[in-house]
């Protein structure tokens, strides 16, 4: 999803914000190669348009997270990522025209029944 600090212009959309613009805002991203940002420059990619230039990159989604906040410009990052920057308000989502999906993994030491601790 995409984030910008309270009081943001883009807070007041009354419609979803088209891809292609994304281009048109300061975009603080992870590194090259982390998943989002590789979800991110797919999407973008499968419709024709370039890499988003990002004015900061940050090596951890809590760095992203801290830097949208400060104002430093607008970030996609996971749902669960931000969750709870949305919910105290710290956070606002943007309303995006698409959806950038990727897949997660969970890894785990040993012999271990993921249904003890995945939630129903």
């Amino acid at each position: 999803m995409l984030v910008a600090p309270p009081g943001h212009s883009l807070t007041r959309r009354s419609t979803p914000l088209p891809l292609q613009d994304l281009a048109d805002w300061p975009l603080v991203t992870r590194e090259p190669g982390s998943g989002t940002r590789v979800a991110l420059d797919h999407a973008l990619r499968d419709r024709g348009l370039p890499p988003i230039e990002p004015v900061q990159e940050a090596a951890s989604n809590a760095t992203v997270r801290v830097a949208v906040a400060s104002g430093a410009g607008l970030a996609v990052l996971s749902g669960l990522t931000v969750a709870s920057m949305l919910e105290s308000g710290t956070l606002v989502a943007v309303p995006l025209e698409f959806a950038v999906r990727r897949d997660l993994r969970v890894v785990w030491p040993g012999p271990a029944d993921p249904a003890v601790w995945l939630p129903t």
